[in-house]
């Protein structure tokens, strides 16, 4: 009677799973490595739009300070055109003694008037600058001195470039009434008189020889009110176009992956777009309410152009 050896059930397959997990290895650790290379992509585009966010908001900050100091300034103009207007007021009862004098008080006040302007032009091209140069200074400070020195901005309003910012606003000059009174003198021309004889005691001079027959005339000089009136440009108002509003566009050029750049390349260029605007004040009323607020662009077209964002601004 032989026997045969007893053999245990899947005694030949021993070893398979260690093959199938040397196998698995290899995926499992590409898959691993684009794990992370996706999520430095995701954490990437975070970072790149929330710095536009933050270069675009700034601006808009700047922005809505210069809104505010302009119309601070128009809030001057108005109380300078009010006290003007007291003045030429008075002239009711107290006409000034002639025109000329009235003429120039209304050109002292109109020299106030364009000083402050001054001003306003002023802060209208210094802020735009400073706002453009706070921009700068927030992708650096986010970026560039973090190390992420491939990044590069660009302001996508039409009214601004990197090199020159342009102003905040373009504004229209408004104009005020005004009238007064003045004594106008009226000349009435010499009337011929009697003719009277003069003696040589009237003559004063008993050598001088001749006639002292002649005529006396007078000159009678009246006057009588008469009013002036014009107008006056004291301050301005913003024009609703082009609106005031800070936008760039952030882009990161292609890189190196943190894993695996030789199996999966270089990064694409990553994009970033934001905008915001200064809003809730109003210059022409002398209202300085401004302060900024961010228009999410992500919901609309995601590459737009500046001419697109500005009206979607409007």
């Amino acid at each position: 009677m032989s026997s045969r050896p007893t053999q245990r059930p899947g005694a030949g397959q021993n070893g398979s799973i260690t093959v199938m997990v040397a196998l698995m290895i290899p995926i499992f650790v590409l898959m691993m490595m684009l794990v992370m290379d996706i999520g430095q992509l995701v954490f990437e585009k975070i970072r790149l739009q929330n710095v536009a966010d933050a270069c675009a908001y700034s601006a808009a900050t700047v922005q809505a300070a210069g809104l505010n100091e302009i119309a601070d300034l128009n809030l001057s103009a108005e109380l300078e055109y009010g006290k003007l207007l007291v003045i030429l007021a008075k002239t009711a009862g107290a006409p000034f003694t002639d025109q000329t004098s009235g003429q120039n008080t209304v050109k002292f006040y109109e020299k106030i008037f364009k000083n402050i302007r001054g001003y306003q032009d002023k802060a209208n091209s210094e802020y735009a600058r400073k706002a453009l140069d706070v921009a700068k200074r927030v992708k650096k400070a986010d970026l560039d001195e973090l190390g992420v020195k491939d990044v590069s901005m660009r302001s996508i309003n039409p009214k601004s470039s990197e090199s020159q910012p342009g102003k905040l606003m373009e504004y229209r000059k408004e104009s005020g009434p005004y009238g007064y009174l003045y004594w106008l003198p009226i000349v009435i021309p010499p009337v011929p008189q009697n003719a009277t004889s003069w003696n040589d005691a009237m003559a004063g001079d008993a050598s001088y020889e001749g006639g002292h027959d002649g005529s006396m005339t007078t000159t009678v000089v009246s006057i009588a009110p008469s009013a002036a009136s014009g107008s006056v440009k004291y301050k301005i108002s913003k024009k609703s176009s082009p609106t005031t509003y800070s936008a760039f566009e952030l882009k990161h050029a292609p890189h190196e992956l943190i894993l695996a750049s030789s199996i999966f390349g270089r990064t694409k260029d990553l994009v970033a777009y934001s905008a915001a605007m200064p809003t809730g004040g109003d210059v022409e009323w002398s209202l300085p309410y401004y302060k900024p607020v961010l228009v999410r662009l992500n919901t609309l077209n995601p590459k737009p152009k500046a001419d697109y964002i500005s009206k979607v601004l409007h």
